[in-house]
C-alpha cells in the first residue's frame, strides 16, 4: 500500500486532484496502515471502518506515532453489510489482518458488533466520500449492495479487493456496472507474489468516473 496506494498510483494524475481535500472511506482499516499511506493523497478526513477492537487500539497508536491529528480521522466500529435490518453479530476478535464477518469462532475474545450498510454510515456521519477503499476479507459484494446511493450521489473513486472468494471476483464488477453510468473499471494485482497460493492475492477492482479525465 505504500507503493501502489491501493491502486491510486496507477491511475491518471487527474484522479489525485479529484480526491484531494475530500473525504475518504477506509473500509477494513486494520491498524491504520492505509490511513497513514493515503495521507500522501491529502484527504480532508478519513473515515476508517473496522470491526476489531484490538486493531482499533493499535490504529490509534499508529496514527498518533505518524503525527496524524484526531481531526483528520474518524474510527467507526461496525461491520459492513448490505442492509441495516440485521441484528448485531458475535465474532471472535482475533485482531488479525484476515478478520472478517465470516469468522464465527476462535480462541479469542468474543465481541458483539453492529452491522451497517455504507449508505447508512455515510448519512449518519454526514460525509462526502470521493475515494473509497474496501478490503473486508470476503464481504466486498455486501459492501456494493449497500452502497448504491453513495455511488450515485458522490461518484467516488473506488478500490475494492476482490480476491478473497468467487463472489467478490466474479460478481462485484458486473453489479457496479449496472449501478454506475460512465465509469471506467480496471482490475489490477497489487503484489508480485505467485508462490504459496499467492497468485490471486491483492487483486483489486479500481473504478473512477469518466468525466474526471474528460
Amino acid at each position: 500500500m505504500f507503493y501502489y496506494y491501493h491502486g491510486l498510483s496507477l491511475l491518471p494524475d487527474a484522479i489525485a486532484k479529484y480526491i484531494e481535500n475530500q473525504d475518504f472511506i477506509d473500509a477494513g482499516a486494520f491498524i491504520g496502515d492505509s490511513a497513514i499511506a493515503l495521507k500522501e493523497y491529502k484527504y480532508k478526513k478519513i473515515y476508517s471502518i473496522e470491526l476489531s477492537q484490538k486493531s482499533i487500539e493499535k490504529y490509534k497508536i499508529n496514527l498518533a506515532g505518524n503525527n496524524i491529528t484526531a481531526d483528520k480521522f474518524e474510527i467507526i466500529n461496525v461491520c459492513i453489510t448490505s442492509s441495516n435490518d440485521i441484528t448485531p453479530v458475535k465474532i471472535a476478535d482475533t485482531g488479525s489482518s484476515g478478520l472478517s464477518l465470516l469468522r464465527k469462532s476462535g480462541k479469542y475474545d468474543e465481541i458483539l458488533i453492529e452491522q451497517r450498510s455504507i449508505d447508512h454510515i455515510v448519512d449518519e456521519y454526514k460525509m462526502s466520500p470521493r475515494f473509497i477503499k474496501v478490503d473486508i476479507e470476503g464481504n466486498g459484494l455486501e459492501f456494493v449492495k449497500g452502497a448504491k446511493e453513495t455511488f450515485i450521489r458522490f461518484r467516488p473513486v473506488l478500490s475494492i479487493a476482490i480476491y478473497h472468494n468467487p463472489y467478490e471476483f466474479f460478481e462485484v464488477k458486473p453489479l457496479l456496472e449496472k449501478l454506475l453510468d460512465n465509469y471506467i473499471f480496471l482490475i489490477r494485482k497489487l503484489s508480485t507474489g505467485v508462490k504459496n497460493n499467492l497468485c490471486h492475492s491483492e487483486v483489486v477492482l479500481l473504478g473512477y468516473p469518466k468525466e474526471i479525465i474528460g
